[in-house]
């Protein structure tokens, strides 16, 4: 019953998550396939931008959430070249 629980908690706080980032203007696309994080500036500077799907599509925003694991994120979606100097250390 404690893993019940558990589940069921997590659920909520995703769908409470999910449901002020729209109710705050902001969009959520399901079963997406990020190919690439867009970032713009250099070094201290830089910021994500927006995301490139496998399928082409580009979206861009103030704020980028990702949901993937931190090597998917930062080696596979961000790449070694727009890589933060902390997450190099990291590994």
């Amino acid at each position: 019953m404690k893993d019940l629980q558990w589940v069921t908690k997590c659920v909520c706080v995703c769908v409470c998550v999910c449901t002020g980032i729209e109710d705050h203007g902001g969009r959520i696309v399901y079963k997406a396939n990020v190919k690439e994080i867009l970032t713009e500036g250099e070094g201290e500077g830089q910021r994500a931008v927006g995301v490139r799907l496998s399928d082409g599509r580009v979206y861009r925003g103030k704020t980028v959430i990702s949901n993937a694991t931190r090597w998917d994120t930062f080696e596979n979606m961000l790449g070694e070249q727009k890589m933060p100097e902390d997450e190099k250390l990291f590994r």
